[in-house]
């Protein structure tokens, strides 16, 4: 009997200098933890590593180590609950540097004849959700380079088909200025000899006012065929996109709306343009900028539910911060708290449904990083959304207070 009593001690300290072993060499954070009090009583040395502090120390200090506010309760809870946890519990943390970071946490339970244990293991994932944040940013950035080399071949083509017609439009035009002019002459002298008469349906008399105008009109929407389509080129020709330029946020404002116009007017009668005067200018790709504006204003014309209702682009400026504000509000649907939370993320998007890529956003904040400024929203549903873009002035070029 008694050496069967032997052997029974001495396979359970033979079992239990192999879970020693086992727990002390895990590479993976471990802590075993009081079901009941949700104290801690041991730690390996891996979870020191991790928190950056002593065995001795983790079980001193308990759960607070590993996190604090909401996240404490929630870890509590998870561990008291007589309920498994069957999928990682993720949480915020605190790493012993300082940095914030993300920690994933996994739990099963440990029998023994008085007591229950909670077995943890604890890993850091925040620098292998940033590795896959930046593969996903990488394969945004080659969607949108490959966008934009395919939108630069078709526009060099365009162009190229609308001047040929328009610089016809416009020379002729101008042929036709000088046809009449000299035609007129004898006309009038016709109508001083004859009385009045119809050309086209037009009295004589009044078309000294109206061809004047008609020359006019058709040589100013000529011009303006001929700056929409430099406005193209423009906007995609790559050596617009360094970083080292000086740009005027107002211009970049003003041309971006003027590329819009008939989308804007597409979607409503009620757009207003604001622009500060004496702004001091940024540092930045002018064509990166223009985009975030194309973005920024497209996806709040998509969120107004009637023509009435505004969308308002402000350029302005922060003397206390020397910063300058692109804000562009508007009265459309509103974002609930829950797609706030996500509207930055890539691919997201509310309208996947009606040809949306989730992208928009998520390239204009990535410009704006670029720019070492910053974007944040306010929004209320059926009342409307405001964007804030803040861009530091260039140095030497800071607001006076």
């Amino acid at each position: 009997m008694k050496k069967e009593c032997c052997r029974n001690e001495d396979a359970s300290a033979s079992a239990w200098e192999i879970f020693r072993q086992f727990f002390e060499q895990n590479e993976e954070a471990l802590v075993v933890i009081s079901h009941e009090t949700c104290s801690v009583i041991d730690a390996n040395g891996a979870a020191c590593r991790l928190f950056g502090s002593s065995r001795e120390e983790i079980i001193h200090s308990g759960l607070r180590i590993f996190c604090s506010g909401d996240e404490l309760e929630n870890l509590q809870r998870l561990i008291s609950s007589d309920v498994p946890v069957e999928r990682p519990y993720v949480m915020t943390y605190t790493r012993s540097d300082g940095a914030k970071s993300v920690l994933r946490f996994r739990s099963s339970a440990i029998r023994l004849p008085n007591s229950l244990l909670v077995y943890c293991s604890f890993r850091d994932i925040g620098d292998e959700i940033r590795l896959k944040e930046e593969n996903r940013f990488r394969r945004a950035q080659l969607i949108h380079a490959n966008k934009m080399a395919t939108l630069g071949m078709l526009v060099t083509s365009v162009a190229h088909e609308i001047n040929n017609p328009n610089n016809f439009i416009m020379h002729n035009n101008q042929l036709l200025a000088d046809v009449w002019n000299d035609a007129f002459l004898v006309l009038r002298e016709h109508y001083a000899q004859n009385g009045d008469y119809y050309l086209g349906g037009i009295p004589l008399s009044e078309f000294e006012e109206v061809i004047p105008r008609l020359v006019y009109g058709i040589s100013d929407g000529s011009k303006r065929i001929r700056n929409i389509v430099e406005g193209l080129r423009d906007f995609v020709r790559s050596d617009r996109a360094r970083l080292d330029g000086i740009v005027d946020l107002a211009v970049v404002v003003t041309e971006a709306v003027a590329l819009m116009r008939s989308e804007i007017d597409r979607h409503t009668g009620n757009c207003s343009v604001r622009c500060s005067k004496g702004l001091p200018r940024i540092r930045g790709s002018s064509q990166k900028l223009e985009q975030v504006v194309i973005n920024l204003v497209m996806n709040a014309l998509q969120s107004l539910t009637g023509r009435d209702k505004a969308v308002t682009i402000e350029v302005i400026g922060d003397a206390g911060k020397s910063e300058i504000l692109l804000v562009v509000s508007d009265e459309g649907e509103g974002m609930s708290e829950a797609v706030m939370t996500s509207i930055m993320e890539p691919f997201f998007s509310t309208k996947l449904e009606k040809g949306g890529t989730g992208l928009g956003l998520y390239i204009s904040n990535s410009i704006i990083r670029e720019h070492r400024g910053t974007i944040s929203f306010e929004s209320t549903p059926r009342l409307g959304t405001k964007v804030t873009v803040r861009l530091p002035a260039a140095p030497g070029m800071e607001m006076n207070a």
